[in-house]
């Protein structure tokens, strides 16, 4: 039965035109490189969690598929090798020619998080002294840094290689960024301050 046939039938003008719009939408989350490292930072990384929503979010209304980003968010280390991968296939998709290597860049991603997450807890495996602060502070920048370069393909997918859609700081962003940097300044005054003094 063809379209003429069956008068319950979308056209197909229609459908061409809904996948049409479904091929504009983004596929991954756009955010400027300079504005994720400031808010991962002064967050402690709690940036992170809402980063990796937000590709997933994404994601899940271009593409249809049935996912919970929640979760993937939440469980972060268990799903960057498939958000990379996707990153990555996008862009092969689009033919768009960046030079990275997903994979290892993941990997990477998993590794200073475990570390990071490790010394945050160190205390508790009777680790003592401001070392393992001073280490675990050092792994965030790091790891925004590794999420830049993910980030920088993610927008390159998607078109906005700079990210300049999203590369303003909003009101909400510049209260995170003073809260942030407040606690970071009491961690470094803790940090110049002797144990026997505290």
């Amino acid at each position: 039965m063809n379209e003429i046939d069956n008068p319950y039938a979308a056209p197909a003008t229609a459908q061409l035109e809904a996948s049409a719009a479904m091929e504009k939408l983004p596929y991954f989350y756009v955010v400027s490189p300079t504005k994720l490292f400031a808010l991962y930072v002064c967050t402690f990384g709690l940036y992170g969690i809402y980063w990796m929503y937000q590709h997933w979010a994404t994601f899940r209304r271009a593409t249809r598929q049935a996912m919970w980003p929640v979760a993937r968010a939440i469980f972060s280390l268990f799903f960057f090798h498939y958000l990379y991968a996707e990153i990555d296939q996008r862009l092969r998709r689009l033919k768009i020619s960046y030079v990275w290597d997903p994979s290892t860049l993941a990997t990477l991603t998993v590794i200073l998080t475990l570390v990071e997450s490790f010394l945050s807890r160190a205390h508790r495996f009777g680790a003592t002294g401001k070392i393992w602060t001073v280490l675990m502070m050092c792994c965030i920048p790091l790891i925004a840094f590794v999420k830049m370069k993910a980030q920088r393909a993610a927008n390159a997918a998607c078109e906005d290689p700079d990210g300049s859609s999203n590369a303003n700081f909003t009101l909400a962003n510049f209260v995170f960024l003073i809260l942030g940097g407040l606690l970071w300044l009491f961690a470094l005054i803790g940090m110049l301050v002797p144990e026997g003094a505290q």
